[in-house]
């Protein structure tokens, strides 16, 4: 998000952010060091689509369309993870990792259910052709969609316990991978703040044109 709180169509807000009115950019950075390979400044749903529906398919589409053919591993939250997405991306060459909402289409939810997960560390996991549904019990139930791993690959992460001791529970290895390269964007915003060259303004192009300045400040020093 860039901050901009004036006058402009494509403002967004969006309150689980801590910047929470602005313009809304979305970004696919490396995950190992933050660089920032591509962008997108969202302005607003493209008339010639009508009512867009697949806005986040299509945003992951896109910004991945350099990948295709390479089988490098996509990783993203929540918010842009389906079964049909997932799909697409692997007949074009590129695999994905990331947690998925238990109401999405084509997930089959009722079965990753079942039997119930109770005691943390116990999971799930279901498999059609080269991807993989998990459902693990964390503090709270995970459910995560992956065509990068092997679904029978386990290991084991250290949690606290309410007394204070640490135990060893068992985890499939796409959670650890999803954990350990879901930082990119963070990391880019992280070094984005290090290099800050902002300048007030009441016209919302500067901010983008700072923005990507800081960005490519970023970029240089990595």
């Amino acid at each position: 998000m860039i901050a901009f709180r004036g006058r402009l169509g494509f403002r967004q807000y969006i309150p689980s952010k801590p910047t929470k009115y602005g313009i809304k950019v979305w970004m696919r950075a490396d995950p190992v060091n933050g660089y920032c390979n591509e962008f997108q400044v969202y302005v607003g749903k493209e008339k010639r689509r009508g009512r867009e529906r697949g806005l986040a398919a299509r945003v992951v589409t896109e910004m991945t369309e350099r990948l295709r053919g390479r089988r490098h591993v996509v990783n993203m939250d929540n918010f842009f993870t389906t079964v049909d997405l997932f799909e697409s991306l692997q007949q074009k060459g590129t695999l994905a990792r990331g947690t998925v909402r238990r109401n999405r289409r084509g997930l089959p939810h009722a079965e990753l259910a079942e039997p119930r997960l109770k005691v943390q560390g116990e999971f799930n996991v279901l498999q059609r052709g080269q991807l993989s549904a998990y459902a693990w019990q964390d503090k709270h139930l995970v459910n995560l969609l992956s065509s990068a791993d092997d679904p029978t690959a386990q290991t084991t992460v250290d949690r606290k316990q309410r007394d204070g001791t640490k135990r060893v529970v068992p985890c499939p290895v796409a959670l650890r991978e999803y954990n350990n390269f879901m930082r990119g964007v963070d990391r880019a915003d992280q070094l984005r703040t290090e290099y800050p060259t902002f300048r007030a303004s009441r016209r919302w192009w500067v901010y983008v044109f700072w923005f990507l300045f800081d960005v490519a400040v970023a970029n240089a020093f990595i």
